[in-house]
């Protein structure tokens, strides 16, 4: 017995229709706004990033500095810094020389060299003069070196010495057995500290110090030398 025929319409399978995504079209407005956002912020960015390596070559103190030192090669080092509209305030790498300036004011250790912190050697000629101290060991710092600043205090032997002194230093001393220390200069510059060849260097030895001192402080200064023992004390540099 054969099956009833099914209608045509029935016949033919049934089966959902699959709809085609539409490609993007670079035409449209939203992404182009998107693509030029994104650009916008990667040139921003490349911007920063290569503003932030522009930094300058500028002339530093390697060690604390007084006012009156001579600047050498020794107390100078480069460093690498952004300064941007402050760079013309300070000294430049292959553009300024610092070394034969005089400082004309205190520079801490690792400071940039300001311009006006510097004078030529030849306009502060005469206001400074150097007198070499000899100190004995463990009457000076340790760690004392070029640029420190000291005061110097003298013991006055017994006898003529202690009269030396008290012609010497304005203060004056009582001339006694046991002399108590007197401030013979107050702020002298350290230039130098030299063991005199002696292959003896370190805190222990006795050196001669190379104090840079006013014109007027010079005969204090010998005179005091020559009374007694001298003792170096050193000056906190801010």
């Amino acid at each position: 017995m054969s099956e009833p025929a099914l209608p045509a319409a029935a016949a033919v399978a049934t089966s959902p229709t699959l709809a085609r995504l539409a490609r993007p079209r670079w035409s449209d407005t939203r992404l182009l706004l998107g693509v030029l956002l994104l650009l916008t912020s990667l040139a921003t960015g490349a911007h920063v990033m290569a503003g932030a390596d522009r930094t300058a070559p500028v002339w530093a103190a390697s060690r604390a500095l007084a006012p009156g030192i001579e600047l050498t090669s020794a107390d100078i080092e480069v460093r690498a810094v952004r300064l941007d509209a402050a760079a013309g305030n300070y000294l430049a790498v292959g553009v300024d020389d610092p070394v034969g300036l005089v400082l004309t004011r205190a520079v801490s250790a690792g400071d940039l060299l300001p311009g006006a912190a510097v004078a030529p050697g030849a306009g502060l000629a005469g206001q400074g003069r150097q007198v070499t101290v000899p100190v004995s060991a463990f009457h000076y710092p340790p760690d004392l070196s070029r640029g420190a600043v000291v005061d110097v205090y003298v013991t006055a032997s017994p006898g003529s010495a202690a009269s030396a002194l008290s012609t010497a230093s304005p203060a004056g001393v009582q001339a006694a057995t046991a002399a108590a220390p007197q401030l013979v200069i107050a702020g002298a510059v350290v230039v130098e500290v030299t063991d005199g060849g002696s292959g003896f260097g370190g805190p222990s030895a006795s050196v001669g110090v190379v104090l840079s001192v006013s014109a007027d402080q010079v005969a204090s200064l010998v005179g005091g030398v020559r009374a007694g023992p001298v003792d170096l004390v050193r000056v906190a540099q801010p």
